[in-house]
């Protein structure tokens, strides 16, 4: 019997997750410029942080995100005033659809709020504490290899970018005339 279906194209595909860490930093936390070969997301979850991008600051609130593309120089520092939750995932993907997140800034839905926590949920499941220790990313370990963690990882990550795509809460960065992009 021949069967007919659907083929699954699949657009964002994240091939490795290299660093998730979840810091605590006070109101003097300063990040030296990086840039590196891999994607990363930087989640506010308590107070205030401005993210350098191209040498231009943009402050982002409890609840916002912001993409890092691979190659572009970066830095996270505290406004001075209040301390800061942030949560940073790292992770390779040739996907070319997360260009879409380039040069934006997104404020969280609670759907894709509750999508991260999933997400986070297995990724303690897996790895154990995630807390990051003075700004520096820790190697991921396997703790726990329970039937499909790393990939339930990949599932939750993928449902969240769309569900940023599909809200599209974002503001787009300015660019600079010297963009390297």
């Amino acid at each position: 019997m021949e069967q007919n279906g659907v083929k699954i194209k699949r657009d964002i595909v994240i091939s490795s997750f290299n660093t998730i860490d979840y810091y605590e930093f006070g109101k003097d936390f300063y990040q030296m410029p990086d840039a590196h070969s891999c994607w990363e997301m930087v989640y506010v979850d308590k107070g205030e942080i401005i993210a350098n991008y191209d040498g231009i600051g943009h402050t982002l609130a409890q609840g916002q995100a912001v993409f890092h593309k691979p190659g572009i120089s970066h830095s996270h520092i505290s406004n001075k005033l209040v301390s800061n939750n942030m949560l940073v995932i790292s992770f390779a993907s040739d996907s070319e659809s997360l260009n879409f997140f380039i040069r934006k800034i997104f404020t969280l839905s609670k759907a894709s709020v509750k999508i991260l926590s999933l997400f986070l949920e297995e990724c303690k499941s897996t790895f154990g504490d995630i807390s990051g220790k003075d700004g520096n990313p820790k190697k991921l370990t396997v703790k726990n290899t329970a039937e499909g963690s790393l990939q339930l990882m990949e599932c939750y990550f993928v449902e969240f970018l769309y569900s940023l795509i599909r809200s599209d809460s974002s503001r787009s960065l300015l660019r600079t005339s010297n963009s390297r992009e």
